[in-house]
């Protein structure tokens, strides 16, 4: 190989890509976090952790179906919590991947006084298309003014009818679309 000021190429391009990497990462992590589009897309998968939207409590209300795809929300009410991006987000646009086994009302709401534990309820269904098929709804809230605990909002499924094993609903993912 040709000698390169005491270096062989390969170690010239070995330190080039060593240098490299790290900085195209940063670089792209940073403008994943910028948003210049103006959105920002994340979600939570049934099971899985995401780094912007914790899992969906109480555990003893929202249990991992038999297959470990989805979870079933066996009471009434479930929570889940979402990171708030910085960078000046103010609406939330959440979408919710469910499978609905005869709850006649499903609603998602988040919270909007922590002194009185009040909520702002939006209806994602009142009827049931088809207990196979997987339904998605989706509900737009201005979160400009929502109170946040160490940076989260929490949000409330409401499924009334759940109580006492007339009826059941699964959840497969959660995406929030933030807009600024």
């Amino acid at each position: 190989m040709r000698q390169l000021k005491g270096y062989s190429l390969a170690e010239v391009v070995a330190h080039g890509v060593i240098v490299a990497v790290p900085i195209i990462l940063l670089l792209a992590l940073t403008w994943y976090n910028l948003a210049p589009s103006g959105t920002l897309t994340v979600a939570a998968e049934a099971g899985q952790s995401s780094p912007y939207i914790n899992r969906i409590l109480p555990a003893e209300r929202a249990v991992a179906s038999s297959d470990g795809q989805s979870i079933s929300l066996v009471d009434d009410p479930t929570y889940f919590t979402a990171l708030v991006p910085r960078g000046g987000f103010t609406k939330a646009e959440v979408t919710i991947d469910y499978r609905n086994h005869g709850q006649p009302i499903f609603k998602l709401g988040v919270i909007t006084d922590m002194m009185t534990n009040s909520f702002d309820l939006r209806l994602l269904a009142n009827f049931v298309v088809d207990d196979n098929d997987w339904q998605e709804s989706t509900v737009t809230f201005d979160t400009a003014d929502l109170p946040q605990t160490k940076g989260t909002i929490k949000f409330i499924l409401s499924t009334p009818q759940i109580k006492a094993n007339q009826h059941s609903l699964d959840i497969k993912r959660i995406k929030i679309v933030w807009h600024k």
